[in-house]
């Protein structure tokens, strides 16, 4: 059978799963008590140290939501992934997402992230969220898009069927060459990305009754053209969102006390 085309495959894959209810009786009994088929290990919750650098912190989070087994079932979603809720709703639903360990789609994922990066109160933390098109269908998608650090990188959290659209580490200078980095991952995909929404930066009290904005602006993609990264960084300036500061250590010598000013510390 040539399997060419995603259409060949996605019919080649659908050839292995059972259309009716007595069809499914029927394969039961290869399934339930099979020794052969082991049961998928649970996603391990990270450690995350204070002293850890936060790069290291990101990178460990989105090692566990890479964990879960992403959910290719069209219609049946194990958790409550709907939007217009509350802060402290989203951090109910990633807490049993995480007690259940069942397969997630990205929405799950950026719920993971957000209830994961809680006590993060220097990281800026946007939904960003993209709609793209192959063979005339649509298809959408959204990620965690975070910023920290002292020279203010970003990088991204998040699931996907594929691995260049799901996290993106915390080295890129801009929202706009972060876009940059997904949009070269859709390409591979030979997906065509037509917009870009961002929604408003997420508090940090997963207790707030406040309903997250999940799409508050849409951005216009057009190949060739530079107009939309510069919106999209104008965008961010104006956005009320946290700043890393730099812990400032004194040397030895400026732990002395002042002759002058006895019992004082000069900086």
């Amino acid at each position: 059978m040539e399997l060419n085309s995603p259409q060949s495959r996605l019919a080649h894959i659908e050839s292995f799963v059972p259309k009716t209810k007595a069809e499914l009786e029927a394969i039961k009994p290869q399934i339930i008590g099979n020794p052969h088929l082991h049961v998928p290990p649970r996603p391990v919750e990270p450690v995350l140290l204070v002293s850890l650098p936060l790069s290291q912190k990101l990178f460990a989070i989105q090692k566990f939501i890479s964990q879960f087994e992403y959910n290719y079932h069209e219609g049946n979603i194990f958790s409550d992934a709907s939007y217009g809720r509350p802060v402290s709703a989203v951090q109910h639903t990633a807490r049993a997402i995480i007690n259940a360990a069942l397969p997630i789609r990205c929405v799950e994922g950026v719920f993971l992230a957000l209830y994961l990066t809680r006590a993060f109160n220097n990281v800026a933390r946007i939904p960003l969220s993209f709609e793209s098109e192959m063979a005339g269908k649509k298809f959408g998608h959204i990620v965690l898009a975070v910023r920290g650090g002292y020279q203010g990188s970003w990088g991204a959290l998040g699931i996907s069927r594929r691995k260049s659209l799901a996290g993106a580490p915390l080295v890129y200078p801009s929202l706009s060459a972060l876009v940059q980095y997904f949009i070269k991952g859709y390409k591979k995909c030979f997906h065509t990305v037509r917009r870009v929404r961002l929604g408003v930066p997420v508090p940090h009290d997963m207790g707030s009754s406040e309903v997250l904005n999940w799409k508050a602006v849409t951005f216009e993609i057009k190949a060739d053209d530079s107009i939309w990264q510069a919106s999209i960084d104008t965008h961010v300036r104006s956005l009320d969102m946290p700043v890393a500061r730099r812990s400032v250590s004194l040397s030895p010598q400026r732990r002395r006390p002042s002759p002058q000013r006895e019992g004082r510390i000069t900086v």
